[in-house]
């Protein structure tokens, strides 16, 4: 019903004025990314920075912003401690009143798509069928419109 993708995010108005991937490796940008031990979404950016060659100045930018979690990143962003972050577009989306995303190709390898399913015991398997029926149709929609796709804006 939809794709969890990595995004760029900035402040409202982008006043870095980034507007690609590699940008990240501009000296003295403050940046924030996902451990790559704990998330997904860090092992998908450490690769493409791997694959791209940005990983050392990238990282020099990044100093000790390495989180746990995508809220983290976001309220790091929010409150001006960072300049750009790379987050899942579902939870850039929530913070869509301070967070602008960077419109950028999507150049990774891996792609997180979102599955909705049901169990054959469950309990109301009426119910179950016509929510199932219901993602079936309305899903991807829905999900769209709260950020879930690969070129979230």
């Amino acid at each position: 019903v939809g794709v969890v993708a990595p995004v760029v995010a900035v402040q409202k108005g982008n006043p870095k004025g980034l507007a690609k991937f590699d940008d990240l490796a501009r000296p003295g940008l403050r940046v924030a990314l996902s451990n790559p031990e704990y998330s997904t979404c860090g092992e998908m950016i450490f690769q493409l920075l791997d694959k791209k060659g940005l990983k050392d100045a990238v990282l020099q930018n990044v100093e000790n912003r390495l989180t746990k979690g995508h809220g983290t990143l976001g309220t790091l962003l929010k409150t001006g401690a960072v300049d750009v972050v790379i987050m899942w577009n579902g939870v850039a989306h929530t913070f869509g009143d301070s967070v602008q995303i960077v419109p950028t190709p999507y150049e990774y390898d891996t792609e997180v798509r979102v599955h909705v399913i049901g169990l054959s015991y469950a309990e109301h398997s009426a119910a179950m069928r016509r929510f199932v029926d219901f993602c079936k149709t309305k899903g991807p929609e829905v999900f769209a419109a709260h950020g879930y796709t690969k070129d979230a804006k």
